[in-house]
């Protein structure tokens, strides 16, 4: 199976109104600069590195609060924070697997130019939207 995982590093990123800068360690939204926690950032950018797939809640608390144990509200926090700023639409929930990078078109990347593409801002695609599981 080939990966199509990246690494934003100092790559700029662009979808819709929003440019995750790595570099600066800044997410730009309609131009201004947001508040974003550190580890906000760090959880926004292991989904957008693995757009392609469902991340799981362990591989974020791992990824981002590394050796430390870390109860799974603070990653609820933080993922909702992200929301508040990008749209629920950027980033779904799967149900009793984790979460996923979504936005329609995610970006690709020019390993010639180490250059990425646009992200659309028109929501996620239907074979990305997960399935919403309602009370009766």
């Amino acid at each position: 199976m080939i990966s199509h995982e990246f690494h934003l590093h100092d790559l700029g990123l662009r979808f819709g109104n929003f440019e995750v800068r790595p570099g600066e360690r800044s997410l730009v939204v309609n131009g201004q600069v947001a508040s974003l926690g550190s580890r906000a950032f760090d959880i926004l950018i292991f989904l957008i590195e693995h757009r392609e797939r469902v991340v799981t809640k362990d591989e974020l608390l791992d990824r981002v609060w590394p050796g430390t144990f870390v109860e799974e509200g603070n990653l609820t926090v933080h993922i909702a924070a992200l929301r508040k700023l990008l749209g629920r639409a950027k980033i779904a929930t799967i149900s009793g697997r984790g979460y996923r990078f979504a936005a329609k078109h995610p970006p690709d990347v020019d390993q010639s130019a180490g250059k990425l593409s646009p992200i659309s801002d028109q929501g996620p695609s239907p074979t990305m939207t997960p399935k919403i599981d309602k009370p009766s």
